[in-house]
């Protein structure tokens, strides 16, 4: 897929409502069933890759929970050919945002015993014709 089209599914789920309908059809479970657009907020971040390369972040949102956030990491490269480095630059991706995360807790707060970082759900959109 071109940039273009990569900026348009940027756009299309910047809507909370339009994310949720995405989660709802990739995790069909009856918890997401039960998340309001309302739930989520769309987190604007960017992170310095271990290459040195600045890296908009995809798509993230942090759901709202009575206990604690979640993130969902949704990678809008929309992958038309498996890679199968994936699970690599998932993992770097998630470690940016936490480490992101962790600058803005104070580090009491990190300090206590009962302390756990968010969950972070990574999404992939694969459109191609191969099975992965």
């Amino acid at each position: 897929m071109t940039q273009q089209h990569d900026k348009g599914f940027r756009s299309l789920f910047s809507r909370s409502r339009f994310f949720l309908q995405l989660l709802n059809f990739c995790i069909n479970e009856p918890w997401t069933k039960r998340i309001n657009p309302e739930d989520l907020e769309m987190i604007n971040a960017s992170f310095i890759l271990p290459d040195f390369e600045k890296r908009e972040a995809d798509i993230i949102y942090k759901l709202k929970t009575p206990d604690r956030p979640v993130y969902f990491y949704c990678l809008m490269e929309l992958q038309s050919s498996p890679d199968f480095f994936m699970p690599v630059r998932l993992l770097v991706y998630m470690v940016c945002l936490w480490i992101d995360l962790l600058k803005n807790i104070p580090p009491d707060e990190r300090a206590r015993q009962d302390f756990r970082l968010p969950a972070i759900i990574p999404l992939v959109l694969y459109n191609g014709g191969d099975r992965w």
